[in-house]
């Protein structure tokens, strides 16, 4: 999967590189947004009362990650460059993976699930966008989603018996979903990859 790390880092760069540049007004809006968006989210006192997450608070927080999803959503629907949302949100990032650990199980979970994922394939070189994407909601939030490929040929590698892992019926899953979309959006290297990767 040398091709799918490459543009991984490139990608990875191209934020770094972007973060450095000034910002016009209208994108210090959309920052300042999605900061609000986050700290609505981050809510200590709201949080850490159960009740709120699936009672009234539900009012406030589903319209949040709804709206997160769909920043992110129309910003990746073409990765011609790097999505102002996944720039401005990388700073939260941390932020974020610890408001979904200390959400009870629902559909807010899944959901927060969804943007940690794609943000994830931003950052480092763990398996967060690979990991989070099998804890979300397992809708299409975006095209971006399907640069996981790498990652998934990386775990499939590293399960110790490929025909007996639990993981294994996850990972098929996911592959099942991405080289279709590859396959159609002229990614034919990336579709042979990733099958190569899995062969058993």
């Amino acid at each position: 999967m040398v091709y799918s790390g490459l543009m991984l880092h490139l990608y990875q760069d191209a934020c770094v590189r972007i973060s450095a540049c000034g910002t016009s007004e209208e994108d210090k809006q959309l920052e300042e947004e999605l900061t609000m968006l986050v700290e609505r989210l981050q809510d200590t006192k709201s949080r850490m009362m159960r009740k709120t997450w699936e009672g009234k608070g539900y009012l406030l927080y589903k319209p949040a990650l709804e709206q997160l999803r769909q920043q992110i959503r129309a910003s990746t629907s073409s990765m011609t460059s790097v999505p102002k949302p996944l720039k401005f949100l990388r700073k939260h990032y941390d932020t974020l993976k610890e408001i979904y650990e200390n959400m009870p199980a629902g559909e807010n979970k899944r959901f927060c699930a969804d943007v940690v994922s794609v943000l994830g394939m931003t950052m480092s070189d763990s398996r967060d966008c690979l990991k989070y994407r099998i804890l979300g909601s397992k809708e299409d939030i975006a095209p971006g989603v399907m640069n996981m490929s790498g990652e998934i040929g990386r775990a499939w590698t590293d399960l110790e018996d490929p025909n007996t892992a639990p993981e294994k019926e996850q990972l098929l899953k996911l592959a099942t979903e991405i080289i279709p979309y590859h396959m159609s959006h002229n990614a034919e290297a990336e579709a042979c990859d990733l099958l190569m990767e899995m062969r058993s």
